[in-house]
């Protein structure tokens, strides 16, 4: 990160997607400390909802959740470009980071296939979130 400034974020819109409350607090806190705050669903098919909403910069995807899980959740997304009447049309290209507790190469390649952009293992700590956002977006700053 440049120097101090932790502010340099805070115009990123975000979804955080996890069914784990404390997951939920923590995460949010971390992306506080950004300026950046989350919006927060505990589901799949809530994400959807909000997607339909709003244009999100980030989508923070856990992949274990009850309803429809984030890889169900990624394909669909991802699958909006193929759908135009849905008034989507920005969103099929948006940066899901997957959240998961399972790190093997496996599972990342498993996150890509269903078109996830990246990968974060749980639990999630400041630095994790700090490199994420220094790779993804330096180039708004």
């Amino acid at each position: 990160m440049n120097g101090s400034d932790t502010s340099q974020y805070s115009n990123l819109s975000v979804l955080v997607v996890e069914d784990n409350e404390v997951n939920q607090r923590v995460t949010s806190a971390m992306l506080q400390h950004f300026n950046i705050v989350a919006d927060i669903v505990g589901n799949g098919q809530l994400a959807i909802e909000c997607i339909a909403q709003k244009k999100y910069d980030l989508i923070l995807m856990d992949c274990q959740m009850p309803v429809k899980n984030g890889f169900e959740t990624t394909r669909y997304i991802r699958g909006l470009k193929q759908n135009p009447q849905k008034n989507f049309q920005t969103m099929p290209d948006v940066l899901i980071i997957a959240m998961t507790a399972n790190a093997s190469q496996d599972d990342m390649d498993a996150c890509m296939a269903y078109g996830m952009n990246d990968f974060i293992a749980k639990p999630v700590e400041l630095e994790i979130i700090t490199h994420m956002l220094e790779k993804w977006f330096a180039w708004k700053n």
